[in-house]
């Protein structure tokens, strides 16, 4: 970790259930080593349930219920799975940082993301951008990598939903407000042709005024982009990406259980031998300790609030995709689907019969 702190002022925000609160531990640890005095806020998209002390965690805790439009919160939590849920809630967030928050601008961060060096230089771009993004690809691919890369960002988007950075002034809010709303109806991964939130900020930059694009190698070091950064070390051990500080890497698609591994979503890397890769392992090696000391083991097998119907029974896919059919077409009763157990299981016994 590098020793270097940050005068700028610093806010974080991310979204977890608490199956993956180490990850949580993690990433705003990983931010006060570099920005002591950073704030750093995490949706809980989940119920806390007795299983840990949001107190005693290294974040801000903002729970459901802290969040408006409870009657919206509680839809989604049932038509939407954990990962659809956790990526519909980043506008809601973004409504919760610039209505019950001071900060200027903040930057959303992906909880498998670890922080390695300052971030000042976002923070800089974002005191004249309204939206910063980040591009999955700033020059085009090697040809090995076209089908892992330019490929797979026509179907999955053009820039990381894992990192985002708000500014808060006029050109900013009518985005926070068009991305909750679209969020809040069409989230879904592989439905519609969607993939859940990402996909929608392909429209970001022709919608709204002052959004910057945010190239700089150090930031957002991924599956997506390692091949294409020169990665060393320099006479005090801090880590670079082409020569400038690596400010985070972004472990997405990334298994503890193999950590030599690059990404679930991309094979090519396996059949490579490139300088990059040793010190990618090298980082892995430093984060898969960092999970496990921040508890890992015990609260991955924590279980997800919205996964059982009052009664105790199991919420199918179907059941989520058949309620969120009754929403669109005005049919869902006003009762909580949650208490609608017995309902839902008759409908997929006759569907099945």
């Amino acid at each position: 970790m590098s020793e270097s702190t940050a005068t700028e002022p610093m806010t974080i925000c991310s979204v977890v259930t608490k199956s993956h609160l180490a990850l949580a531990r993690v990433l705003a640890r990983s931010v006060k080593a570099v920005h002591p005095s950073a704030q750093v806020y995490v949706l809980l998209a989940d119920r806390v349930d007795g299983y840990f002390d949001p107190a005693a965690e290294p974040f801000i805790t903002v729970q459901l219920q802290d969040l408006g439009r409870q009657e919206f919160v509680e839809r989604m939590s049932f038509y939407y799975t954990p990962l659809e849920f956790c990526c519909a809630l980043h506008g809601l967030l973004h409504v919760y940082m610039w209505e019950r928050t001071t900060s200027p601008a903040w930057i959303y961060l992906d909880s498998d993301i670890y922080v390695l060096s300052s971030m000042s230089e976002v923070m800089k771009a974002l005191r004249s951008a309204s939206v910063l993004l980040n591009p999955h690809n700033s020059s085009p691919a090697s040809p090995e990598f076209v089908a892992d890369t330019e490929v797979a960002n026509l179907r999955d988007g053009l820039f990381n939903g894992g990192f985002l950075g708000v500014r808060r002034c006029e050109q900013s809010r009518p985005f926070v407000s068009w991305f909750t709303d679209r969020l809040g109806q069409f989230c879904f991964d592989g439905v519609r042709g969607l993939f859940v939130d990402q996909l929608w900020l392909n429209h970001v930059p022709q919608y709204f005024r002052d959004v910057t694009i945010f190239t700089q190698p150090g930031a957002n070091l991924a599956h997506w982009n390692l091949y294409k950064r020169t990665l060393t070390r320099d006479a005090q051990g801090r880590y670079l990406a082409d020569g400038q500080p690596l400010m985070f890497v972004h472990f997405s698609g990334w298994n503890i259980e193999d950590p030599d591994a690059v990404s679930r979503h991309v094979t090519t890397y396996q059949n490579l031998q490139i300088p990059q890769l040793n010190i990618w392992r090298e980082l892995a090696q430093r984060y898969r300790a960092a999970l496990l000391e921040n508890g890992y083991a015990t609260v991955c097998q924590w279980p997800y609030a919205f996964s059982k119907f009052d009664d105790g029974t199991e919420i199918t896919w179907t059941m989520r995709r058949s309620y969120y059919q009754e929403i669109c077409t005005g049919r869902a009763p006003p009762t909580s689907p949650f208490a609608r157990g017995q309902e839902f299981r008759k409908q997929s016994e006759g569907q099945a019969s």
